[in-house]
């Protein structure tokens, strides 16, 4: 079996994709994040002012704009203090529970460790979970529940896993 990427390794590679602009796939053996790294090297960095104003620019929108995955309306939730709840949620299941089979949606690298997003239908709510690779020790987390759409699954996926894998833990755990 061949030789898992180095925690140097993917440091690296994080800290050329910030300074190119560019994004990578997570590599599973030495000769891919060797490979990553070579074509990384190669790309012409991204102007310190120019990755400043983007950043500054994505805190603007995430705090101003509509789309915020954290934002949420008056009419999303009912009740107040102790009873607030989500006014989108569905009344419990009754009889027996309806558990679909958990499928894996991604895998990112922390460090030397793997982790899993699975995807799994609940009494007809699909929820996301953050899980060690099957053999490994650690705590999991549950990312989302209630989605509407593909799309948004979607985009909750690639959006965790990015956070996840440029804040160095999962990003239940990351601060914004």
């Amino acid at each position: 079996m061949p030789a898992k990427p180095t925690p140097k390794q993917m440091r690296y590679l994080k800290t050329l994709a910030e300074r190119t602009g560019q994004s990578f796939t997570t590599p599973s053996t030495l000769d891919q994040a060797s490979a990553e790294i070579k074509r990384l090297l190669a790309v012409k960095p991204t102007p310190t002012a120019d990755r400043t104003r983007e950043l500054r620019d994505v805190q603007a929108a995430m705090v101003n704009e509509r789309g915020d995955a954290a934002r949420y309306e008056e009419t999303d939730v009912e009740g107040y203090g102790s009873t607030a709840r989500w006014s989108h949620t569905a009344p419990a299941p009754t009889g027996n529970p309806t558990i679909g089979e958990r499928k894996e949606l991604a895998r990112y690298t922390i460090g030397a460790d793997q982790r899993v997003v699975y995807g799994q239908r609940v009494h007809g709510v699909v929820r996301l979970t953050d899980c060690p690779t099957p053999g490994q020790r650690g705590r999991s987390f549950l990312i989302e529940r209630g989605l509407k759409s593909k799309d948004e699954l979607d985009a909750i996926v690639a959006d965790y896993v990015t956070v996840s894998e440029r804040g160095e833990r999962p990003a239940a755990l990351v601060s914004i």
